[in-house]
């Protein structure tokens, strides 16, 4: 929050400079943005499109790379497993018993010929073997007498003996069954076990062995700054051209993300391939495996630079030609300007007489004229205002004049009641105290506030004056909360009200009249109700006026609702609920202020 604060301080700041700039100035930035912005946009998009082309190289590369890998590699293992399956088909296996020693070992010679043709047919095989779990190792290939005792303990023995249901594939490791006549110390084994149909059951392991010097072969054309992995699901080597890593974790930063892709393939996001290197995988759900391509960019990448430096000649040439002709363009066209700047000048002073010779018809011209028209009108604004204070002052004369006749009626009030004071006149004197109260407060125009008793005592005085009026014809009640009396209200909100009840709500000849008036506080709102048991209006009648106080739309209630919207906004009005022959509750709505120190608080 604090960084976002200090960069919107320090445009701001940048913004205000710029803006105290000269014309000259800002004229010549204006024309040097304007060419170097589209330059800088086109040379942008330049490097964007070269560097576009030569993502779609590295892509269209490194896919066919990986393809070619896969297929190299899917290719061979499919070979090495259908010799596997006609291995398993052969008699030796099938019907292999192991307690006629006599037939096993003649099916043993034959296999061990079949194996040595088999071998020979397909060059990227180094070796295969038939591993018996009692007669030992049948294979092309010569091993000492060591090996032929330890086979048990061999790793691909293990996997292919567990393996019946389908072959199993050794990533690339150290060659258990080294010997002269194969020499490979590093093969891929594909490894399956060996079921006598007879026994129904695993009476050894086959082995076909695929030599590291295959994949060497395959995978040569790449180059040597290119590295080629194959990882399993867990992440460990299957291959790498370091046959010595193989079975260990790939140590790569990007490995969790090609793991983690679901089984798809993609290309390693940036940051995560190290320095000029593009990453692309492959997965194969045959094998369930990951294909990795490191590809080498520093070729790309060189282009590329040369690229942007070529782009960066170009802006910069562009630059100083734009610098140079924005100087000459806006030193013609600010010349002008400063002397119309200097003749305005005489008008700053006062003196709008004096008008300013156009030897222009360029826009220059139009603004040098328009001055002058405007000079006109400022002199006939002049002399319109003068008339308007004139006439101002007549008003002012006759308002005062005006408050004499309120004033007047105030003072002769005061009259009557001290004359009835001195007669003992209690009901006089009380009718002269409540109309005094009522004009007093009405004719006060610097009052627009009053605290809430002060409201709620011009309305008991405006409903004594009624109740002598008519006779005492109506009761009123009041129901008002202690806590609000100190509240601020707008003066004279109530009144409106009681009058509409007593005329259009209140049946006066008869005595069964009554009015309840009602202040609270609701939350942070302040609610006057006053709610009579007159005639009331039908639901219906409501609707079809369009307005549900269609009878209190008197020049009263409009003045309430201004009020109400000018002081406290659209939030706060008068509601009106009506039904026939039962009454009308009406409900004045606005906010809760306190006074504090002189000053009004809203709560």
């Amino acid at each position: 929050m604090l960084v976002r604060k200090h960069f919107i301080f320090s445009v701001l700041c940048l913004w205000k400079k710029v803006q105290d700039l000269s014309l000259k100035s800002k004229i010549m930035a204006a024309m040097i943005l304007t060419s170097l912005i589209p330059t800088i946009l086109i040379g942008s998009t330049t490097n964007l499109n070269a560097m576009s082309i030569y993502q779609k190289q590295l892509t269209v590369y490194s896919s066919n790379l990986l393809g070619q890998m896969s297929n190299s590699v899917e290719d061979v293992v499919g070979d090495a497993d259908k010799i596997s399956l006609q291995i398993m088909a052969r008699s030796a296996i099938q019907s292999y018993d192991a307690d006629d020693r006599a037939a096993g070992i003649l099916s043993q010679m034959e296999l061990e010929k079949s194996l040595a043709t088999m071998q020979a047919s397909n060059g990227n095989i180094s070796s295969i073997f038939v591993c018996m779990d009692r007669e030992g190792i049948l294979s092309a290939n010569n091993f000492n007498e060591t090996q032929r005792e330890n086979y048990r303990s061999f790793r691909a023995y293990r996997i292919g003996l567990s393996s019946a249901e389908c072959a199993s594939v050794l990533g690339m490791h150290r060659n258990e069954f080294e010997s002269k006549s194969n020499g490979d110390t590093y093969v891929m084994t594909v490894a399956r076990a060996a079921v006598s149909s007879k026994s129904s059951r695993p009476v050894g392991a086959i082995l076909v062995d695929i030599p590291q010097k295959y994949f060497d072969a395959a995978f040569s054309a790449t180059g040597k700054r290119d590295s080629l992995y194959i990882v399993d699901g867990s992440g460990a080597l299957i291959y790498a051209q370091d046959p010595s890593q193989c079975g260990k974790k790939l140590d790569k930063p990007y490995l969790g993300k090609i793991l983690s892709s679901g089984g798809r393939g993609g290309t390693v996001p940036d940051g995560l391939s190290g320095t000029n290197k593009y990453v692309r995988y492959l997965y194969s759900p045959k094998m369930r495996w990951f294909y990795v391509a490191e590809v080498d960019t520093s070729d790309i990448m060189r282009q590329a630079r040369d690229s942007v430096k070529v782009s960066a000649l170009i802006i910069l040439l562009s630059v100083s030609g734009s610098i140079l002709l924005s100087f000459l363009f806006a030193t013609s066209l600010t010349k002008p300007i400063h002397r119309l700047v200097k003749s305005i000048q005489l008008a700053q002073d006062g003196n709008f007489d004096e008008e300013i010779a156009v030897r222009r018809n360029d826009e220059i011209g139009v603004l040098t004229r328009n001055y002058n028209g405007m000079l006109k009108k400022i002199r006939s604004l002049l002399a319109a205002v003068k008339e308007e204070s004139l006439e101002k002052r007549r008003s002012d004369l006759n308002f005062l004049q005006a408050q004499n006749t309120p004033h007047f009626i105030y003072n002769f009030l005061n009259t009557i009641k001290a004359v009835a004071n001195t007669h003992h006149d209690e009901k006089i004197c009380k009718l002269s105290a409540g109309l005094i109260s009522l004009l007093s407060t009405s004719i006060n125009p610097d009052t627009i506030f009053i605290p809430v008793r002060e409201e709620i005592k011009l309305a008991r005085d405006y409903l004594y004056l009624q109740a002598v009026r008519y006779g005492n014809s109506f009761q009123t009640v009041f129901e008002v909360d202690d806590d609000i009396l100190s509240c601020m209200t707008l003066k004279l909100l109530l009144q409106p009200i009681l009058e509409n009840a007593l005329i259009h709500g209140l049946d006066l000849t008869k005595k069964n009249g009554f009015i309840v008036v009602r202040a609270y506080r609701k939350g942070g709102r302040l609610l006057f109700e006053v709610e009579d048991n007159g005639r009331g209006m039908q639901e219906s009648r409501m609707a079809e006026a369009g307005n549900p106080a269609r009878r209190f739309s008197g020049i009263g209630i409009k003045n309430i609702r201004e009020r109400l919207r000018l002081y406290y906004g659209d939030g706060y009005t008068v509601r009106f609920q009506s039904r026939a022959n039962y009454g009308t509750r009406v409900t004045i709505d606005q906010p809760v202020i306190e006074e504090e120190n002189g000053c009004k608080k809203y709560v």
